[in-house]
């Protein structure tokens, strides 16, 4: 997986859902070789960053990326997913851009996982 590619899967792992398809990017693994996504949702939750449909031409509407939290997946977990995850787009390097400046803004994640999505997405600059 590459920084910034979009998935599609059924998860879980969504508030308020039981299990639904869920749109996520991948960002990096974590210390533990865990890999790191954050959540395109429908709304702004809070501070989150907006992303247009125009340039992703598999969303429905304009989306947002979810700048709260991550999601993790051991490796495990991701290779037993069924069925397996779609890779569905990347993540345009401007999106990449702003994403980590909107992190950065929101300071709504926590300082470990906005300095770890932050040091990944720094790549782009």
């Amino acid at each position: 997986m590459n920084l910034g590619e979009i998935y599609l899967w059924e998860t879980d792992r969504a508030q308020g859902y039981v299990k639904r398809n869920k749109y996520h990017i991948f960002v990096c693994q974590d210390d533990d070789g865990n890999y790191v996504f954050m959540y395109i949702n429908s709304a702004d939750y809070y501070k989150d960053y907006k992303i247009l449909r125009a340039n992703y031409t598999f969303l429905s509407y304009d989306s947002f990326i979810g700048c709260n939290a991550v999601e993790t997946y051991a490796p495990i977990t991701f290779a037993m997913l069924n069925p397996p995850p779609q890779l569905k787009g990347q993540l345009t390097v401007a999106d990449m851009k702003s994403l980590r400046d909107a992190i950065i803004a929101a300071e709504t994640m926590t300082q470990q996982d906005a300095n770890r999505v932050c040091k990944a997405l720094s790549v782009v600059l």
